[in-house]
């Protein structure tokens, strides 16, 4: 936000979002989870957004129980 207003943007109509949604994804290989690893797809739709690769917020939190 700091920047923006550095390069002249009104503080009053910045607005900062915070998105409570997560993307997943299927591995090519599951054994090789590195960062960069290769994906073949999206992963599992969720119970409630039945959207395959992304997760609502609820959803991801479900799963950690």
């Amino acid at each position: 936000m700091n920047y923006y207003v550095s390069k002249g943007a009104d503080r009053s109509k910045l607005i900062m979002g915070v998105p409570m949604y997560g993307q997943s994804f299927q591995l090519a290989h599951p054994a090789d989870s590195s960062v960069g690893s290769e994906a073949s797809g999206p992963g599992l739709p969720g119970e409630a957004t039945q959207q395959p690769g992304m997760l609502a917020f609820y959803e991801i939190c479900k799963r950690g129980e």
